[in-house]
């Protein structure tokens, strides 16, 4: 839990390739355990057998390490979007800027630090599941003060901007900030805003492009060329255009927005 989060990475690498080799096993053991409950005629036997294959439906190892590995790629993407959103404020708020971004850091170090301190995180027993629990409420009671501090920012944000441009160029500023749930929630307003004045700009390409057709079709039987040259540009067209919009889209969503 304290390594750096490049060996992190590395090291959940080799957990995943370690689960799959795992199941395996698990899977060929249970195999195994069914064979001989149906060979069995003893009834304990058989009883002993089940008790055994019921046992192994959960792996409970394999279950925390994936929530460790969950809690610690949530923990570092939080820190990502702090520094991204704090580096990229106005430079007339310099030391104003700097001081929320380290006391914002400052304040999720010390949550998974409390974290980290309150826990065995490889305790699977039912108290450590208990204390796994706590610790985790702990750790989200104090990552969403800061979200709540964030999300102020970004609407304060929001709200000052004049036109449909500042406020694209304020999404674009606090992009990462949309990955939080809790956050992205809180400005459906100002996304919605702006959605609607894609949907009509989509409209106006769209009737554009087809005026454009009609008008290329005409210059083409003038210059003797074919008809595909005429749907080739214009799908080139159509698909650059749609491209433009479809960041436009995705500075207002946020990453991911498809899925």
């Amino acid at each position: 839990m304290q390594i750096e989060y490049s060996e992190h990475r590395a090291m959940t690498t080799d957990i995943f390739k370690l689960q799959e080799v795992w199941k395996e096993c698990i899977e060929e053991l249970k195999q195994s355990i069914a064979a001989k409950i149906q060979q069995s005629t003893s009834t304990t036997k058989r009883n002993e057998y089940d008790e055994r294959l019921n046992n192994m439906a959960d792996d409970p190892v394999c279950k925390r390490l994936s929530l460790i590995i969950t809690f610690r790629n949530d923990h570092d993407k939080l820190e990502q979007v702090i520094t991204s959103t704090f580096s990229r404020q106005d430079q007339s708020s310099e030391k104003s800027r700097q001081a929320n971004k380290n006391q914002s850091l400052i304040d999720i170090k010390e949550s998974y630090d409390v974290f980290c301190k309150s826990v065995n995180v490889l305790d699977i027993s039912k108290e450590g599941q208990l204390a796994w629990d706590n610790a985790k409420k702990a750790y989200d009671l104090a990552t969403s003060k800061i979200e709540q501090q964030l999300t102020q920012l970004l609407k304060n944000k929001l709200a000052k901007a004049a036109t449909a441009s500042d406020m694209l160029q304020v999404f674009s500023d606090f992009n990462k900030l949309l990955m939080r749930p809790k956050i992205r929630a809180t400005i459906t307003q100002y996304q919605s805003q702006l959605l609607n004045q894609v949907h009509k700009d989509i409209d106006k390409l769209k009737n554009k492009l087809f005026q454009q057709d009609k008008m290329d079709k005409t210059l083409n039987k003038a210059r003797d060329l074919p008809d595909i040259v005429n749907k080739i540009v214009w799908m080139n067209n159509l698909n650059k255009k749609l491209k433009f919009y479809q960041d436009k889209v995705s500075t207002i969503l946020g990453a991911n927005w498809e899925s």
